[in-house]
């Protein structure tokens, strides 16, 4: 497919790119200058190389931090949620929080003071004052579970936390966190707390026999995540080596560990990013970045029920003739959704040379889906200049998402990076988002801007981001295709927009592929139906996107078969 390398105005409303598939609507969410919601008016947006940028719920609604004016140095930061043309601020500085009655503190710490939101509720490794605090909670009800210097819960008298990391918010505003601890019998140990099973409670802690691994004993706790279920997993070590654990099941199991056995790749090492949520699905399942005994780091998932991997370094890449997979040790976690898809980037070898790619396995089939050198939608002539291999995201849809450099004829410093996304899981890749666009900030033709640059929340450092799904609020692209982003501006102003890249919704009754539409197609819907894949051409078998897969799906099928309309 290709696009229009046409410079388009957008607003808020839907925006058809030429012979695209689908539609990218951008709306305005907060613009600087304009009025905030509880007093005051934004003078600067908050993110910083991916970090603190805005996220998303599957409702649509964006959280993000900004600086006011109209108040002073010590009430000039706040935290607000919400969806376009309907804003709440959720806390501002100085105001009292619930739960410990400790204050909101100044919101621009990029290493502990950016959001989480999940299904209305934010939530924030949070400045307070004093000390550092986990703060969970809608707006106007903010809400202290936890702060730097008071008991642990659960934990023996003396025992408190010293400082957290590594939040997670699950549904219902559940939340679980990393926190070390001192007093007590602990000299700045680690635990995982979580209130997910009532009140705030420890889920493991340094020293305690970790269940399951006969004579082990924890010794440190990485990244934690929930998943659409509310079910909680997180990476650690014992003394043996690295460890990831779920509760998936009713009680906390391993699920993998140092020394266990991948099938065709050789005996984990270490699990890869250690301080990084693993992908975890509605399902139970993992995947996550494996280091070998071999020296070689590989992807490795059980979303079938056991192990396989998806990449292994020196791999031929399924679909690319004289290709490899070559390094795939500084690949961000992979992305993981909940019908088990896999999606990430990382450097491959291609008959000489070294290239970025952004490689999707599915259920129904594998692809590359963009490597750097090949042409871009933007234009044929446009290629793909560098990939940003830690900012790949993919929803329950299947969409996936991502940003790269360009270039080619037209492109400068000043149009050459752009987000770039999938209409359908097998569908082709549209542009959501580049510089050198022009934006129409109200919607009316009064203010139109030039984006200079963007960001959106992606991990980096120790911080946890899970690239897949929303379910512990990263919030990077959810199930309707739509991008919680920082747009700043070539005139110096910024505003937080969300990006919507529409699924198009198609019916090919052509389910085999065969480019035929007959008895066949039907036939291949009912193994489909019943599990075997084997002819079936789409991405899943719920033909009529009902959410269910049975017979429903067969009989539309015939029904567009014989001239119908689409389900």
């Amino acid at each position: 497919m290709q696009i229009s390398s046409t410079v388009f105005v957008l607003s808020g409303v839907t925006l058809v790119a030429a012979n695209a598939l689908g539609d990218v609507t951008i709306e305005r969410v907060a613009y600087q200058n304009e009025n905030a919601p509880g007093g005051g008016w934004y003078t600067q947006f908050l993110g910083g190389f991916g970090i603190g940028a805005p996220v998303i719920d599957q409702q649509g609604r964006v959280a993000f931090r900004a600086f006011l004016g109209g108040g002073t140095p010590s009430t000039d930061t706040a935290t607000f949620v919400g969806w376009p043309g309907s804003v709440q601020r959720w806390a501002r500085e100085g105001e009292v929080l619930g739960g410990l009655g400790n204050v909101f503190g100044h919101n621009s710490d990029n290493q502990s003071g950016f959001p989480w939101v999940n299904d209305g509720r934010v939530g924030m490794l949070g400045p307070t004052s004093p000390g550092l605090g986990v703060i969970v909670g809608l707006p106007g009800s903010a809400t202290t579970i936890a702060r730097a210097g008071t008991p642990a819960a659960g934990l023996p008298a003396g025992a408190v936390y010293n400082g957290f990391d590594a939040l997670a918010l699950g549904p219902g505003g559940v939340v679980a966190f990393v926190s070390t601890i001192n007093g007590g019998g602990y000299s700045f140990q680690r635990a995982v707390f979580s209130n997910a099973a009532g009140p705030l409670a420890p889920v493991a802690v340094y020293g305690q026999p970790a269940p399951g691994l006969s004579g082990q004993t924890f010794a440190h706790f990485g990244g934690v995540t929930f998943n659409a279920a509310g079910r909680m997993a997180f990476k650690g070590m014992t003394l043996s080596g690295h460890v990831l654990y779920s509760n998936h099941g009713g009680s906390l199991t391993p699920v993998a560990w140092a020394g266990m056995s991948i099938p065709g790749a050789g005996t984990l090492s270490s699990i890869g990013d250690l301080m990084l949520a693993p992908g975890f699905n509605a399902t139970g399942h993992v995947t996550f970045k494996a280091n070998l005994t071999s020296g070689v780091t590989a992807v490795v998932t059980n979303r079938s029920g056991t192990f396989q991997h998806l990449a292994v370094q020196g791999m031929a890449i399924p679909g690319v003739a004289g290709s490899q997979f070559n390094s795939l040790t500084l690949m961000s976690p992979p992305a993981f959704n909940d019908t088990g898809d896999v999606a990430f980037a990382c450097e491959g070898w291609f008959q000489g040379f070294n290239h970025d790619l952004v490689f999707v396995s599915r259920s129904g089939g594998s692809a590359m889906v963009a490597r750097e050198g090949l042409a871009s939608p933007i234009d044929p002539s446009v290629t793909y200049a560098a990939i940003d291999t830690t900012s790949v995201r993919m929803n329950n849809l299947g969409q996936v998402v991502f940003i790269s450099t360009i270039s080619g004829p037209g492109v400068t410093g000043a149009n050459d990076r752009a987000i770039f996304a999938q209409e359908t899981p097998t569908g082709p890749l549209v542009v959501a988002l580049r510089e050198g666009q022009a934006i129409d900030i109200f919607g009316d033709g009064s203010m139109i801007r030039t984006v200079a640059s963007f960001e959106w929340s992606q991990p980096q450092g120790a911080l946890l981001d899970p690239a897949g799904g929303t379910a512990s609020g990263a919030g990077a692209i959810n199930d309707f295709g739509a991008l919680g982003v920082l747009i700043n501006f070539t005139d110096g102003t910024q505003g937080i927009f969300r990006v919507t890249i529409a699924p198009t919704l198609t019916c090919d009754a052509d389910v085999n592929g065969d480019g035929s539409v007959n008895g066949l197609d039907v036939e291949c819907q009912e193994l489909a139906v019943g599990g075997d894949f084997s002819c079936y051409a789409p991405a899943d078998a719920d033909f009529n996107q009902d959410g269910a897969v049975n017979g429903g799906d067969v009989e539309a099928v015939e029904l567009v078969m014989g001239g119908g309309p689409c389900p």
